[in-house]
């Protein structure tokens, strides 16, 4: 049966007509605004969608409803089949989409600290932040409305900032009226203090209260800042009882938070919490072909996969570590092969497997759970100390792979069978907490050599 493609966008927009009413908007803009049908091959009718999330919510959410109007419509049974949108990554745009793109960036209102490369259009999304990426798309369209607070959470130089501006310019794009407050904790804090020394602090309380967009940068900062978190948490209050989106980024979930007060934490909790992890090699892949397009290098695939099996930490390493290749060949006027990447990289690969030892992973823990070297070498036993313990010794092993009687020497001469119970308790709470298991495997990737 040959059915043209007037037809299907027919046939589709009598089903969106019908879904449209009996969903809550913020929803059906998330899920519909950006689907396409594409064909109608015997009983099955296909659409191509944005991403995996989207995907996965019609599936779970509306297939059965859509194929229900579909064939009451068709007039025989029909089954809906999903596709995900792809674009090649090296297809060039052409000149002119290029400057509109640019000028319309361009239009942000003046005093709105946004980088301009920080959008939508420039995020390379793959599995460790598909679920931030379709999330902070769909909370920049219903701002205020679907997830809110938007937390996302995840190591340094993964994304969690270009995704956090990239809300804020889609806004702006569409809503340039918008009342846009981009701060890093850090700067809030400052803020505060030079309002209470200047005694205007309700020029302060009326800056942020009366936003209808706030972005916050890692808001783990607010640890320990007793009157800060208490002039955030009625900031938060306020923005929240009036539907003003509010999108905070962290290097932790909120519950790791420690030092931060229970209310605030619950508050975060309230909304929608996603994670970034560090990047598989097949996204590193993709980002450094952008990264050839945007820079308009020529460079082959097998030389991107080369370095993208050498620079494994984070996304800012790798874009670093590609605009030193092209500098250096653009200076050598040499194509980037190999040789240059062995040369120019070295050092850098050489510095991190040197980096990667016992006092390192023993800092990197600390760091994280908010306790001190020293109190991971010591006899204390409470579950705070106890757990990070336990995690940096595991760690060390897996990473390390060093004898069981060296570990317990580096951690106060501890023997061996104490250094196994360690051990053998991280592995079975990681096959009993997924969640858990998720945060050692991002340790180990940020420790992988």
């Amino acid at each position: 049966m040959k059915i043209e493609d007037k037809e299907i966008l027919s046939v589709w927009k009598k089903v969106l007509n019908i879904i449209k009413p009996q969903l809550p908007e913020a929803t059906y803009e998330m899920c519909f605004a950006s689907c396409e049908p594409t064909k109608i091959d015997g009983n099955q009718f296909f659409i191509e969608v944005s991403n995996m999330f989207v995907k996965g919510m019609i599936i779970d959410k509306h297939k059965i409803l859509i194929e229900g109007i579909l064939s009451g419509l068709m007039g025989f049974a029909v089954s809906l089949d999903i596709t995900i949108r792809t674009t090649p990554i090296l297809t060039r745009k052409p000149e002119n989409e290029k400057k509109q793109k640019k000028k319309s960036i361009n239009k942000k209102p003046a005093g709105i600290p946004l980088n301009p490369k920080y959008t939508f259009d420039s995020f390379v999304s793959g599995k460790s932040n598909e679920f931030a990426y379709a999330v902070s798309n769909a909370a920049s369209e219903s701002p205020g409305k679907l997830y809110n607070p938007l937390f996302i959470y995840g190591g340094v130089g993964l994304g969690k900032t270009h995704l956090l501006q990239a809300i804020g310019h889609h806004i702006l794009e569409r809503k340039p009226k918008t009342s846009l407050i981009y701060v890093s904790a850090e700067e809030f804090m400052n803020d505060l203090i030079s309002s209470i020394k200047n005694k205007n602090t309700p020029e302060f309380r009326k800056k942020y209260r009366k936003a209808d967009l706030l972005l916050m940068d890692d808001v783990q900062l607010l640890a320990g800042r007793i009157q800060t978190q208490e002039e955030f948490f009625h900031t938060f209050n306020e923005l929240f009882q009036r539907n003003k989106q509010i999108v905070l980024t962290s290097d932790r979930p909120p519950k790791r938070l420690a030092q931060m007060e229970d209310r605030l934490v619950n508050r975060f909790e309230h909304g929608l919490i996603a994670d970034v992890q560090p990047p598989d090699l097949e996204l590193r892949i993709a980002i450094l072909k952008k990264e050839a397009e945007d820079k308009e290098v020529e460079v082959t695939e097998e030389i991107l996969a080369y370095v993208a099996e050498r620079v494994e930490s984070n996304i800012r390493e790798l874009q670093g570590a590609f605009t030193r290749l092209v500098a250096y060949s653009s200076i050598e006027k040499s194509f980037i092969t190999r040789e240059l990447v062995d040369r120019i990289l070295g050092d850098l690969i050489k510095f991190k497997k040197q980096k990667i030892n016992v006092e390192y992973i023993k800092n990197l823990v600390a760091d994280y759970y908010e306790v001190t070297v020293a109190d991971l070498i010591s006899k204390k036993r409470s579950n705070k100390i106890t757990h990070p313990r336990q995690v940096a010794i595991y760690l060390i092993r897996t990473i390390l792979d060093l004898p069981l009687q060296l570990i317990g020497e580096k951690f106060g001469g501890r023997d061996h069978t104490t250094i196994m119970h360690s051990i053998s308790k991280i592995e079975d709470m990681m096959n009993r907490n997924l969640e858990f298991k998720n945060e050692i495997e991002i340790f180990e990737k940020n420790l992988s050599i």
